[in-house]
């Protein structure tokens, strides 16, 4: 950063000069010391000769040496350095070396000593600034080399080259003058010493070896060099403890170093004690001479002998800890979990460290030959224990252990419905079934709903208008029975629900739990085609982190039109028809059997075992039927309570239902079935009467159960079609009340528009008004608007257009559906009048009629076109003209719903006067009868008649 003060400019360049300065002093000093370089040349020389000088003469040498390398380091570079120590030294000299007219020294003395130079008048500033500019200015151009010039640059040059010359040439020498005399020059003594005369010294190398290494063992030979000496004239020996020595392969060698007396390589004799494990003792043994005996200690690597672990899991798994004396190489451990660590050593380690596959390393407290430590399993861990010793070795070949980090899996959740078939029943009664599990505990139970209508009704999960929530359960308290009312978007809906069996309903935070869903989405404003979706939700209890949610699939419910549910009440009935047809047939064909097994048993009372079975299989056959026909009887009883809680039936339907499901139940004798068991098992108590008697008990209930299957089938066609006609006569009334609703809001809402329409007229006549006056009609109006949304809506919002014309649309569909319905109905009765070949029946001509006639009607008048228009003009913001059409439709609706209405009435003394006339030709019968028994009686013989069974 720039500045303008003169002596932070001034500063600068005297600090940058002083540096440079020094570095070049430095610099050429050292380079001047080079030329001590030769006397150290030739002191190493002479004193590296082969007979080398005195002891005098060596001190000497030494002394002078000393001498003169300190006096030139002093000149050449300390003294020069110490001259320049300081800024103030420094201008001083650049005044000596330099004319600058005393203006160095005066801008340092004015920057060093501010007080002298300092003053309140503007003059003495101002000749103080000029000061230190004109300094700086000088000081800008002054160089290091003006303040320290190279003196004698081409002798101190030619000097340097002549000592390197000189170096070079006396170290390529032949001879080793030079390392002699450097071993000399760091130890005199050698000069003087006396030439050993012969013996084995021991070299020790080391005193210690590492564990399977190999140990490097010597000994010097201090026989002359000149002595003529055979390759095994020495050996070496070791042993362990106190075992005998034992010989080990030695070798002869010359080591590099020459002998201070001799000035000759020395003779050694070497051995290697390979795979060290244990201890020793070493010497070298020559002929009779003994080196003295060294002792060799082995260092062992550092090894892990103990290794215990305690998983302690999170606090909110529950789960207690779980301690291994010995840790595995692979374990499995709660995310989240600690694993402590206790171990211990084969000696006293310095460090030991976990050290995972990823790089980071822990370290683990050590005491004696023990540690300890505590890891963090957040994530899966490969790792390995590292132990140093105070020697500075590390286990070989550690383990390496696995510890595999299981998450907190999300909890289990599935959401059922008992008889799931994707149709959602007309009252919006549904039987639910919630039921989760996690592995450590539940927090929270939800159900979650939407409704899916128009183009909507194909998006995915993730896709559509939002899931609402409603929370059933929390953890902190006990899981229990409840009702919750659910306002939704879509209209207000009803929840009750209860723990299912084998809940623990005291637990908090329970591993499982079911709940048991009682729904009511009867007051949901749906129509027809309308999608309801839900699913279930758990929470777990992970901590740290969020929790862990689930949803379980999505259970996916249409709403269907009236018309589909009688369409597939008509089916269920023709269903119905069918099994009921085939399972008369199948009881004929038993009646028959068990009438064939009747009469043979009169001629062989003890029947064979063929017969045995044959028996036993008409029972099975018996007892399947049965079962056929009470759940023939529950699946009607079914269909018509659903159809009753859509109000699509009467109670008068399903009393002629529990009077089938009467017909259609027969206690089963069990007769039979123990006379065959004692037949069987040799009862003595057994008597053949007994079997014949059961098997025409069995034979008498089979044919009623025909007789009852009979008049079910008959009732039960009479029942479809009388039902049949009050489906049609429900769906009338909630067509015509759907439509009434529908006329209702386009006429409230083309009241909205032609009002919206006249207030802008009306303030442009009135002219201005005040803002109180405002804001009063404002309020009035909009709790006008207020009132009238709440009539026709319970969440108080008034239906858009696009809304009303989809509902329109909706009924439109309905009203084909309605056509369709009729047209196949009229079609089958046709049919099967034509197969049975009942045109006399008055129920069905009556019915026949009807169908024709509302066709008939339904074609004149259009009410679908009616409703398309009006659904058209919706669209169109034309909401005046729909509720014209609508009207229309709705009339049209009236009369044909009037047409229903006559032809059920008709149908229904139709009914009555055939069941009359069926009981007045029953009671004939019977009079006919009996005067027919009372003339036959009176002609058999009176002795005849007074004979009596002995029975």
């Amino acid at each position: 950063m720039r500045t303008s003060d003169p002596k932070a400019i001034f500063l600068d360049r005297l600090r940058r000069v002083h540096r440079r300065t020094l570095w070049r002093v430095a610099g050429l000093g050292v380079a001047r010391l080079g030329l001590g370089g030769a006397m150290v040349l030739a002191t190493l020389w002479l004193l590296g000769l082969a007979d080398g000088p005195g002891r005098f003469l060596t001190y000497g040498l030494l002394v002078s040496l000393a001498m003169a390398v300190g006096a030139l380091l002093w000149t050449q570079l300390l003294g020069r350095l110490w001259r320049l120590r300081t800024r103030r030294q420094l201008v001083r000299h650049l005044e000596r070396q330099g004319s600058f007219a005393n203006l160095l020294v005066a801008a340092e003395e004015a920057v060093r000593d501010p007080a002298r130079w300092e003053g309140s008048r503007p003059v003495t500033r101002e000749l103080r600034a000029r000061l230190l500019r004109q300094a700086a200015e000088r000081l800008r151009h002054v160089g290091p080399a003006d303040a320290a010039p190279w003196e004698r640059r081409g002798q101190t040059i030619l000097g340097l080259a002549l000592c390197l010359v000189l170096a070079t040439f006396l170290a390529t020498a032949p001879g080793g003058v030079l390392e002699r005399g450097w071993r000399r020059f760091l130890n005199p003594a050698l000069l003087w010493a006396p030439p050993p005369t012969g013996g084995l010294l021991a070299e020790v190398t080391s005193g210690h070896v590492v564990f399977g290494e190999t140990m490097p063992l010597q000994a010097l030979d201090a026989t002359l060099p000149d002595a003529n000496l055979p390759e095994d004239a020495a050996v070496c020996e070791i042993r362990v403890g106190t075992g005998m020595w034992q010989p080990v392969p030695t070798r002869r060698g010359f080591l590099n170093q020459a002998c201070p007396a001799w000035c000759a390589p020395l003779r050694v004799w070497q051995a290697e004690v390979q795979d060290v494990r244990e201890d020793f003792q070493w010497r070298f043994r020559r002929g009779a001479m003994v080196s003295r005996v060294g002792r060799v200690q082995v260092r062992h690597y550092p090894l892990v002998t103990e290794l215990a672990g305690t998983i302690a899991p999170p606090a909110y798994t529950r789960l207690a800890d779980r301690e291994m004396p010995r840790l595995p190489t692979w374990l499995e451990a709660p995310a989240n979990s600690r694993l402590i660590l206790d171990g211990r050593t084969n000696h006293p380690p310095e460090s030991v460290h976990l050290v995972a596959d990823s790089g980071d390393s822990l370290a683990l407290a050590v005491a004696g030959s023990t540690f300890q430590g505590t890891l963090e399993i957040m994530e899966n861990q490969v790792f390995q224990l590292v132990v140093r010793d105070a020697y500075g070795l590390r286990n070989r070949a550690p383990l390496r252990y696995e510890v595999v980090a299981v998450p907190d899996g999300a909890p289990a959740v599935h959401l059922g419905m008992k008889g799931d078939d994707s149709i959602l029943p007309v009252d919006g009664r549904l039987d639910l079934q919630l039921d989760a599990a996690d592995d450590y505990g539940l927090t929270a139970l939800g159900l979650e709903m939407r409704v899916l209508a128009g183009t909507d009704i194909s998006a995915g999960p993730e896709e559509g208008p939002d899931f609402r929530l409603l929370t059933l359960w929390r953890g902190d308290a006990p899981l229990g029975a409840g009702q919750e009312d659910w306002s939704t978007p879509w209209g207000a809906a009803g929840l009750v629900f209860r723990p299912l069996a084998g809940t623990d309903s005291a637990a908090r935070q329970p591993l499982q739990a079911g709940l048991a869903l009682e729904t009511g989405f009867g007051d949901l404003d749906l129509m027809p085609g309308d999608v309801l979706e839900l699913r279930a939700l758990a929470r777990d209890n992970r901590r740290p982190g969020p929790a862990g949610e689930s949803r379980s699939s999505v259970l996916r419910l249409s709403l269907p039109s009236a018309a589909d549910v009688l369409a597939a009440q008509a089916d269920s009935s023709a269903q119905r028809q069918g099994e009921l047809d085939e399972m008369r047939r199948r009881g004929r064909q038993l009646g028959q059997d068990l009438d064939r097994l009747t009469r043979e048993l009169l001629k062989n009372p003890v029947p064979d075992w063929a017969r045995q079975q044959e028996m036993e299989a008409a029972l099975e056959r018996q007892k399947r039927m049965q079962q056929e026909l009470s759940r023939v009887a529950r699946q009607l009883m079914q269909d018509l309570e659903r159809l009753a809680s859509g109000q699509m039936t009467s109670e008068k339907m399903l009393e002629k239902a529990e009077q089938i499901g009467e017909l259609l139940q027969q206690p089963s004798s069990e007769s039979l079935a123990e006379a065959l068991r004692k037949m069987q098992q040799d009862d003595a108590g057994f008597q053949p009467e007994e079997l014949a008697e059961a098997m025409r008990d069995v034979a008498r209930d089979q044919k009623e159960m025909a007789r009852r299957l009979d008049a079910a089938l008959s009732m039960l066609q009479t029942m479809d079609r009388e039902q049949e006609l009050e489906g049609l006569a429900s769906l009338l009334e909630k067509m015509i009340r759907k439509q009434q609703e529908l006329a209702d809001l386009s006429r409230e809402q083309a009241a909205e528009d032609s009002s919206g329409e006249r207030r802008p007229e009306g303030g442009e006549s009135e002219g201005e008004q005040s803002e109180g006056e405002q804001s009063e009609g404002e309020q009035s109006e909009n709790g006008q608007s207020e009132g009238q949304q709440s009539e026709n809506q319970p969440g108080g919002e008034q239906p858009s257009a696009e809304e009303l014309a989809r509902r329109q649309e909706a009924l439109a569909q309905e009203m084909e559906q309605l056509r369709e319905k009729l047209e196949q109905a009229l079609a089958e009765l046709q049919e099967q009048d034509a197969n049975d070949g009942r045109q006399d029946d008055p129920g069905s001509e009556e019915m026949r009629q009807a169908l024709e006639q509302a066709l008939k009607q339904m074609e004149q008048k259009d009410s679908q076109g009616s409703m398309d228009q009006a659904g058209e003009q919706l669209a169109q913001m034309n909401p005046e003209m729909a509720a014209q059409l609508q009207e229309q439709a709705l009339r049209d609706l009236g009369s044909l719903y009037h047409v229903i209405l006559k032809t059920q009435s008709a149908m229904q003394a139709a009914m009555d006067n055939r069941q009359t006339s069926s009981l007045r030709r029953l009671a004939a019968d019977m009079l006919t009868l009996s005067g027919r028994q009372e003339a036959i009686a009176e002609r058999i013989p009176a002795r005849i008649r007074e004979v009596r069974s002995l029975d």
